[in-house]
Protein backbone atom coordinates (compact mmCIF):
# COMPACT_ATOMS: atom_id res chain seq x y z
CA UNK A 1 0.00 0.00 0.00
CA UNK A 2 1.30 3.30 -0.57
CA UNK A 3 0.52 5.90 1.72
CA UNK A 4 0.49 9.58 1.98
CA UNK A 5 3.13 11.79 3.85
CA UNK A 6 1.76 14.47 6.18
CA UNK A 7 3.31 17.36 4.60
CA UNK A 8 3.06 20.66 2.59
CA UNK A 9 3.09 20.52 -0.92
CA UNK A 10 2.17 23.90 -2.88
CA UNK A 11 -0.13 24.82 0.08
CA UNK A 12 -2.41 22.12 0.17
CA UNK A 13 -1.66 20.25 3.16
CA UNK A 14 -2.23 16.14 2.58
CA UNK A 15 -3.06 13.47 5.26
CA UNK A 16 -2.06 9.97 5.87
CA UNK A 17 -4.54 8.06 4.14
CA UNK A 18 -3.34 5.92 0.69
CA UNK A 19 -3.59 7.85 -1.98
CA UNK A 20 -6.57 5.55 -3.40
CA UNK A 21 -8.53 6.52 -0.38
CA UNK A 22 -8.48 10.20 -2.10
CA UNK A 23 -9.05 8.61 -4.90
CA UNK A 24 -12.47 6.87 -3.70
CA UNK A 25 -12.97 10.31 -1.71
CA UNK A 26 -13.07 12.32 -4.88
CA UNK A 27 -15.66 9.86 -6.99
CA UNK A 28 -17.54 9.63 -4.08
CA UNK A 29 -17.65 13.13 -4.01
CA UNK A 30 -18.29 13.23 -7.89
CA UNK A 31 -21.49 10.94 -7.54
CA UNK A 32 -22.68 13.54 -5.40
CA UNK A 33 -22.42 16.29 -7.14
CA UNK A 34 -20.25 17.85 -4.73
CA UNK A 35 -17.64 19.46 -7.08
CA UNK A 36 -16.75 22.07 -4.46
CA UNK A 37 -15.60 19.07 -2.44
CA UNK A 38 -13.70 17.30 -4.95
CA UNK A 39 -11.34 20.68 -5.75
CA UNK A 40 -9.41 20.28 -2.22
CA UNK A 41 -9.37 15.96 -2.27
CA UNK A 42 -8.11 16.19 -6.29
CA UNK A 43 -5.21 18.80 -5.36
CA UNK A 44 -4.61 16.63 -2.47
CA UNK A 45 -3.95 13.71 -4.89
CA UNK A 46 -1.80 15.88 -7.23
CA UNK A 47 0.77 16.31 -4.33
CA UNK A 48 1.40 12.90 -3.67
CA UNK A 49 0.93 11.33 -7.13
CA UNK A 50 4.09 10.86 -9.43
CA UNK A 51 4.29 13.45 -11.77
CA UNK A 52 3.51 11.31 -14.65
CA UNK A 53 0.49 10.17 -13.19
CA UNK A 54 -1.21 13.93 -13.12
CA UNK A 55 -2.84 14.30 -16.10
CA UNK A 56 -5.80 12.73 -15.42
CA UNK A 57 -6.23 14.52 -12.06
CA UNK A 58 -5.45 17.79 -14.06
CA UNK A 59 -7.88 17.69 -16.45
CA UNK A 60 -10.89 17.04 -13.89
CA UNK A 61 -9.58 19.18 -11.82
CA UNK A 62 -9.51 21.96 -14.43
CA UNK A 63 -13.13 21.02 -15.20
CA UNK A 64 -13.95 21.94 -11.95
CA UNK A 65 -12.41 24.51 -11.72
CA UNK A 66 -13.59 26.11 -14.85
CA UNK A 67 -17.21 25.33 -13.67
CA UNK A 68 -16.28 27.27 -10.38
CA UNK A 69 -15.07 29.92 -12.70
CA UNK A 70 -10.88 30.11 -11.45
CA UNK A 71 -10.32 31.20 -15.14
CA UNK A 72 -6.27 31.07 -14.63
CA UNK A 73 -6.07 28.31 -12.32
CA UNK A 74 -8.30 25.89 -15.12
CA UNK A 75 -6.23 27.00 -17.81
CA UNK A 76 -3.00 25.85 -15.63
CA UNK A 77 -4.64 22.55 -14.82
CA UNK A 78 -5.45 21.66 -18.58
CA UNK A 79 -2.19 22.98 -20.16
CA UNK A 80 -0.31 20.65 -17.25
CA UNK A 81 -2.57 17.60 -18.33
CA UNK A 82 -1.72 18.27 -22.12
CA UNK A 83 2.09 18.53 -21.05
CA UNK A 84 2.03 15.37 -19.04
CA UNK A 85 0.29 14.12 -22.62
CA UNK A 86 -3.21 13.20 -21.13
CA UNK A 87 -6.19 14.21 -23.33
CA UNK A 88 -3.49 16.12 -25.18
CA UNK A 89 -5.96 18.39 -27.97
CA UNK A 90 -9.19 18.54 -25.64
CA UNK A 91 -6.65 19.70 -22.84
CA UNK A 92 -4.97 22.30 -25.74
CA UNK A 93 -8.20 23.28 -26.66
CA UNK A 94 -9.86 24.33 -23.22
CA UNK A 95 -6.75 25.78 -22.44
CA UNK A 96 -6.90 27.81 -25.69
CA UNK A 97 -10.48 28.81 -24.95
CA UNK A 98 -10.15 29.91 -21.53
CA UNK A 99 -7.29 31.87 -22.73
CA UNK A 100 -9.36 33.71 -25.61
CA UNK A 101 -11.50 34.58 -23.37
CA UNK A 102 -10.08 36.10 -20.82
CA UNK A 103 -8.04 38.20 -23.71
CA UNK A 104 -4.88 36.51 -23.38
CA UNK A 105 -3.97 35.84 -26.93
CA UNK A 106 -0.96 34.52 -26.63
CA UNK A 107 -1.38 31.59 -24.97
CA UNK A 108 -4.74 31.14 -27.20
CA UNK A 109 -2.59 30.98 -30.11
CA UNK A 110 -0.22 28.65 -28.57
CA UNK A 111 -2.98 25.92 -27.45
CA UNK A 112 -5.16 26.43 -30.75
CA UNK A 113 -1.60 25.81 -32.66
CA UNK A 114 -1.44 22.37 -31.61
CA UNK A 115 -5.28 21.42 -31.64
CA UNK A 116 -5.05 22.56 -35.35
CA UNK A 117 -2.25 20.72 -36.02
CA UNK A 118 -3.01 17.63 -33.92
CA UNK A 119 -6.90 16.85 -33.81
CA UNK A 120 -9.45 15.28 -35.50
CA UNK A 121 -10.93 16.79 -38.37
CA UNK A 122 -13.33 18.43 -35.67
CA UNK A 123 -10.97 19.83 -33.50
CA UNK A 124 -8.91 21.11 -36.36
CA UNK A 125 -12.27 23.12 -37.05
CA UNK A 126 -12.44 24.13 -33.94
CA UNK A 127 -9.00 25.20 -33.96
CA UNK A 128 -8.63 26.95 -37.23
CA UNK A 129 -11.77 28.45 -35.94
CA UNK A 130 -10.24 30.40 -32.62
CA UNK A 131 -6.90 30.98 -35.02
CA UNK A 132 -8.88 33.20 -36.99
CA UNK A 133 -10.29 34.72 -34.19
CA UNK A 134 -7.10 35.51 -32.30
CA UNK A 135 -5.37 36.75 -35.37
CA UNK A 136 -8.53 39.00 -36.25
CA UNK A 137 -8.14 40.04 -32.03
CA UNK A 138 -4.45 41.11 -32.68
CA UNK A 139 -4.49 42.40 -35.61
CA UNK A 140 -3.88 40.43 -38.45
CA UNK A 141 -6.92 40.50 -40.61
CA UNK A 142 -5.13 38.27 -43.48
CA UNK A 143 -4.09 35.46 -41.60
CA UNK A 144 -7.18 35.58 -39.45
CA UNK A 145 -9.35 35.43 -42.17
CA UNK A 146 -7.44 32.79 -43.87
CA UNK A 147 -7.72 30.42 -40.77
CA UNK A 148 -11.65 31.12 -41.03
CA UNK A 149 -11.58 30.22 -44.62
CA UNK A 150 -9.77 26.81 -43.65
CA UNK A 151 -12.52 26.08 -40.78
CA UNK A 152 -14.90 26.94 -43.14
CA UNK A 153 -13.97 24.49 -46.06
CA UNK A 154 -12.97 21.63 -43.54
CA UNK A 155 -17.14 22.04 -41.94
CA UNK A 156 -18.56 22.36 -45.50
CA UNK A 157 -16.17 19.56 -46.22
CA UNK A 158 -18.03 17.76 -43.19
CA UNK A 159 -21.58 18.82 -42.57
CA UNK A 160 -22.42 16.11 -40.25
CA UNK A 161 -19.84 17.24 -37.60
CA UNK A 162 -21.64 18.57 -34.85
CA UNK A 163 -18.52 22.08 -34.40
CA UNK A 164 -19.71 22.04 -38.35
CA UNK A 165 -23.25 23.13 -37.96
CA UNK A 166 -22.20 25.16 -34.64
CA UNK A 167 -19.59 27.29 -36.73
CA UNK A 168 -21.17 27.98 -39.45
CA UNK A 169 -23.06 30.63 -38.96
CA UNK A 170 -20.25 32.48 -36.56
CA UNK A 171 -17.75 31.94 -39.25
CA UNK A 172 -20.18 33.04 -42.20
CA UNK A 173 -20.83 36.31 -40.14
CA UNK A 174 -16.95 36.87 -39.70
CA UNK A 175 -16.25 36.70 -43.40
CA UNK A 176 -18.96 38.61 -44.82
CA UNK A 177 -16.76 41.80 -45.30
CA UNK A 178 -14.28 39.81 -47.08
CA UNK A 179 -16.63 39.19 -50.06
CA UNK A 180 -16.46 42.96 -50.87
CA UNK A 181 -14.00 42.23 -53.83
CA UNK A 182 -14.02 45.86 -53.99
CA UNK A 183 -12.00 46.09 -50.40
CA UNK A 184 -10.52 42.61 -49.71
CA UNK A 185 -9.15 39.78 -51.81
CA UNK A 186 -12.06 37.63 -52.11
CA UNK A 187 -11.75 34.76 -50.04
CA UNK A 188 -14.29 32.08 -51.83
CA UNK A 189 -11.58 31.19 -54.03
CA UNK A 190 -9.56 27.91 -53.56
CA UNK A 191 -6.40 29.64 -53.70
CA UNK A 192 -6.33 30.64 -50.03
CA UNK A 193 -4.83 27.68 -48.09
CA UNK A 194 -2.31 27.81 -44.78
CA UNK A 195 0.39 25.24 -44.25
Amino acid sequence: RRHTRLRTVTGVQTCALPIYALELRSVHLKDLRRDAERIPVLEKILAVKPEGQRGPVLFELGLLQQKKGSVDEAKRSFEGAADLGFNVVPARLMAGMLAFNAGDMVAAERNMVEVRSRGSTEMRIAGAYYLGLVNFKRGNGALGAAYLVEARRLARQNPDLPVSRQLASPIEQVLDPFRKSQWFLNLDRKSTRLN
